[in-house]
């Protein structure tokens, strides 16, 4: 969950999770979108999926970066990341697209993790990152 410092004392009740979907189909997802923190030592990071079918297309880029401007523009936050593999090469371009820049790495087990911040923000330098947060971690994510 966000800590109140991250948007000066405001904060959501539950996790943050956006499910898109198209305007000519409403209700039908392509994707989810999710913005939260995981660790202390790591900012509020940015996350997506998009459906196979809608790969490409750019509305992973439009949905991600509006989730970005809503946090900046009506919360204050002013650190953000989006952590992805060092061959998902989507992902980097698209961290890349809505502005994000090298924002060094991150430790997920023993794999390497790439790191994209926001303008201004310290890179991060191997803190340890898990997909479960700061709870009790399963074996197959270590």
């Amino acid at each position: 969950m966000m800590k109140p410092s991250d948007a000066h004392g405001r904060r959501p009740d539950t996790p943050c999770m956006y499910i898109p979907s198209l305007k000519t189909a409403p209700g039908i997802p392509i994707g989810i979108i999710s913005f939260c923190r995981r660790t202390p030592d790591i900012p509020m990071d940015l996350g997506y999926v998009i459906s196979p079918d809608y790969q490409r297309k750019g509305y992973g880029l439009e949905g991600s970066a509006r989730i970005s401007r809503y946090w900046k523009d009506e919360f204050g936050v002013k650190e953000m990341c989006i952590i992805t593999t060092e061959d998902n090469i989507a992902s980097r371009k698209l961290a890349e697209g809505n502005g994000y820049l090298d924002g060094g790495y991150v430790m997920k087990g023993d794999t390497k993790m790439v790191a994209y911040i926001l303008p201004g923000m310290k890179k991060l330098e191997g803190q340890v990152f898990s997909m479960w947060g700061d709870g009790e971690i399963p074996e197959d994510d270590c």
